[in-house]
């Protein structure tokens, strides 16, 4: 069996409802905004919720309104469909189990086990400060006992980490590597290759660690000197039977700002 429990992400969001809730066949939908600060400024993030209808006691689905505040437990999916020119796109979207209604707050953090899809890349910012990106694997298996078996969820998630955390990241892990991170889930904007305005969802790590006893006693210390730094991680084992290859690619890794 390729499904491993381990594999999977989790997501908790406390803010408000900003838009109207609709439904959609069996989901209600609706987005959920976050509040940010920082350096003084206040900014806002927006996440598009999806939540089983049936699965909601009567109280709960009456006070899901504009405005109102809500603690999501869930976790994070990339839904595949085909646009209007016949192009496969990918839409991202926390479904959420559990939803509290009586609560007050503005936070936004997730945990990922998984794999990585890709190698690392490190890039430099205006102010020289260096910046690790990867994308990361997340399968969120679920059991369906009316077919008996299990059922693929697959999320492709981007990952951030600032030096040193993204240092030590971008020495000691590589396509394949199993990884287990938690950090922030923030939404970013910007103008793509074509011209077009496109929002994404990042995590910013805050912590990240390997899920494999080997790799992390392999692991070169970010704060050793060269000369007593450990040598490169061996190849990591096929973490929870499940490598970079069940993912199918998505290549719209871009440029986002920072």
């Amino acid at each position: 069996m390729k499904h491993s429990m381990k594999n999977t992400n989790r997501v908790i969001l406390c803010g408000n409802i900003s838009t109207d809730v609709e439904t959609s066949g069996p989901f209600l939908k609706f987005n959920v905004a976050v509040n940010e600060y920082a350096g003084g400024q206040k900014t806002a993030s927006f996440f598009p919720v999806e939540v089983y209808g049936a699965s909601l006691n009567d109280d709960v689905r009456n006070t899901l309104t504009k405005g109102h505040c809500v603690y999501i437990e869930g976790y994070y999916k990339t839904n595949e469909y085909t646009d209007k020119n016949g192009q496969k796109q990918y839409r991202d979207v926390i479904t959420a189990e559990s939803i509290h209604t009586k609560t007050k707050g503005n936070f936004a953090t997730a945990v990922i086990c998984g794999v990585l899809l890709a190698d690392p890349r490190v890039r430099t910012t205006s102010n020289g400060k260096n910046v690790t990106e990867f994308r990361v694997g997340a399968a969120h298996n679920r059991f369906s006992k009316k077919t008996n078996s299990w059922t693929n969820n697959p999320a492709y998630i981007t990952v951030y980490a600032w030096e040193p955390l993204g240092d030590f990241l971008a020495k000691n892990f590589k396509k394949n590597s199993g990884i287990y991170v938690v950090g922030d889930l923030v939404m970013n904007q910007y103008t793509a290759k074509d011209g077009t305005k496109r929002t994404a969802y990042r995590v910013k790590a805050n912590t990240a660690t390997f899920m494999n006893d080997a790799d992390d006693q392999n692991a070169q210390n970010p704060t050793a000197a060269p000369d007593q730094a450990a040598q490169p991680a061996a190849p990591s084992a096929n973490y929870g039977g499940i490598s970079a290859e069940d993912f199918e690619a998505v290549d719209d890794f871009e440029d986002l700002p920072f």
